[in-house]
């Protein structure tokens, strides 16, 4: 387990890269919120995107989805009800601007 202490006042995508730096990380899988994802696509700090969406489910209203910028999508499959969507971000980018 490991600790890594942010500072909330200012903006977290560099800390959170930093530390990934600093501890020697190079793959990283976000899940989060949506406001945390759009965070990491706005940056276009991200590879590959996996969307899973159920029609049948009806939550009301709510927040809505991130959304994919630069997204080729790249597969789909069923699994029960659950539609899973595959994309690429078609910018790869050299390295993060911190």
């Amino acid at each position: 387990l490991l600790f890594y202490r942010l500072t909330p006042t200012e903006n977290l995508i560099p800390q959170i890269l930093d530390a990934l730096f600093q501890l020697a990380i190079q793959s990283v899988i976000i899940e989060g919120g949506a406001r945390l994802l759009q965070s990491f696509i706005d940056a276009n700090l991200w590879d590959e995107a996996r969307v899973i969406t159920n029609e049948n489910l009806h939550a009301g209203n709510g927040v809505n989805a991130p959304q994919l910028i630069n997204a080729v999508k790249t597969g789909e499959e069923s699994l029960q009800a659950d539609k899973i969507s595959y994309f690429k971000n078609s910018v790869q980018h050299l390295a993060p601007i911190l």
